[in-house]
């Protein structure tokens, strides 16, 4: 008789790749390394005070000055902080299974503590472009079947397999969230559908928005909550501020690009960066999706370079030396960087001046639960433990004024 594998199996040895655990995760969030922070964000709330107006006093003929005098216009955005929580388990018989290179590829506290922080990591990058809602997508198609279908394929990058979903006819700034939750079990990221067990609740249908369980309404706010699309009208108020009395100083410029007007993406942010250079502002960076980015790179070749920007960020712990590749643009007020990050929503550019932003946080942001002096809890009802990575923070701005919300839709 022939010796098969088959008959040899239960005596052959089972080899792996001596190479370490692979993370197939996504890992550069360039705006979130880029943006200046704060980690000493205690107390209350914080008070970004700004003037939008000189005094009134001001006039060719003397008299006419004095009887017009009046103080300049103050305001204060009241700043306070959003929760993000990152929570993982480990039972301790897989604990002391994976200790040493000989037991395992990693340590199962090394990758699930990696996997933990980047799932906040990816949770904080996205809501830096949102408007605080947390909506991750909308249904394109597919109610009452087990696959949805994204209207833009492009946010299938806010899905993952084992995502607990929920579901809402509004983008989180108002309404609620409907009860039916659902859990998924595949991604397709070419299609941008996502699967989960039987079919999806009724509460999934076409049109609607989705969310994690849990963020609907409690995420920070963003550029797109800072420099909003449409321009904030009476009785608006945000963190305190009316911004409907000054809406380009106190909520952002607003530049709408057509092929008519601007012809290209580049001669967009051009006239774009004149605007802004009206309003007052030095705008340094530009961020957008990487296909606009791409659409930009191949219109423009003759009139934009690529540049490495390396820049020292203040980090826990010290300096973090962060390096991305970046085209650079001149515009009317000087030369600006612009980046892709997936997290920028497709259709818009934001003109920014970097230094008038700053994530303010309570310790670092995200960073890993210790105040009892363990990152390690002992799970009360468990043979386990537990890590908890938490984030208490903001986004803050003090000159919106200075900075741009770009529509090239039209472009896309």
């Amino acid at each position: 008789m022939t010796a098969t594998l088959t008959t040899v199996e239960r005596v052959l040895k089972e080899l792996y790749s001596p190479s370490r655990l692979e993370y197939l995760l996504y890992k550069s969030n360039p705006f979130l390394g880029l943006l200046p922070k704060n980690t000493s964000f205690g107390g209350n709330s914080l008070r970004i005070p700004i003037m939008y107006a000189s005094t009134s006093g001001r006039s060719s003929a003397f008299a006419t000055a004095q009887t017009n005098r009046a103080g300049a216009r103050y305001s204060g955005f009241n700043l306070t902080r959003v929760e993000d929580y990152s929570i993982f388990s480990i039972s301790n018989h897989a604990l002391k299974a994976s200790r040493g290179d000989k037991a395992a590829f990693v340590s199962v506290v090394e990758s699930e503590t990696r996997a933990a922080m980047n799932s906040i990591e990816q949770s904080i990058s996205r809501s830096l472009f949102g408007n605080g809602g947390g909506a991750l997508g909308v249904i394109g198609s597919g109610q009452g079947t087990p696959t949805l279908t994204l209207a833009d394929r492009q946010d299938i990058v806010n899905f993952q397999v084992g995502d607990v979903l929920v579901a809402s006819t509004t983008d989180g700034t108002s309404g609620a969230a409907l009860a039916p939750t659902a859990t998924l079990i595949a991604v397709d990221r070419s299609a941008g559908t996502i699967t989960t067990t039987g079919n999806f609740d009724a509460a999934f249908a076409d049109a609607n928005f989705l969310f994690h369980q849990g963020d609907f309404g409690a995420k920070l706010s963003g550029l797109e909550a800072w420099l909003p699309a449409t321009a904030p009208s009476g009785g608006d108020s945000f963190f305190g501020v009316d911004r409907s009395v000054d809406t380009s100083r106190l909520a952002g410029v607003r530049y709408s690009a057509t092929v008519a007007d601007d012809e290209t993406i580049d001669q967009a942010l051009v006239n774009a960066g004149a605007e802004l250079l009206i309003n007052g502002g030095t705008p340094d960076t530009i961020v957008m999706h990487p296909v606009d980015y791409a659409i930009l790179t191949n219109d423009a070749r003759d009139r934009t370079t690529f540049d490495k920007e390396i820049t020292n960020r203040t980090a826990p712990g010290g300096k973090a030396v962060l390096s991305y590749k970046v085209l650079t643009l001149m515009l009317p007020c000087g030369e600006v960087k612009i980046i892709a990050d997936k997290h920028c929503p497709r259709g818009v550019a934001y003109m920014l001046q970097l230094d008038t932003w700053k994530l303010h946080s309570l310790d670092g942001f995200p960073h890993m639960f210790d105040s009892d002096g363990s990152r390690m809890l002992r799970e009360e009802s468990a043979d386990a433990v537990q890590g908890r990575i938490v984030a208490y923070g903001n986004l803050a701005c003090s000159a919106p004024g200075y900075n741009c919300r770009i529509d090239i839709s039209e472009f896309a």
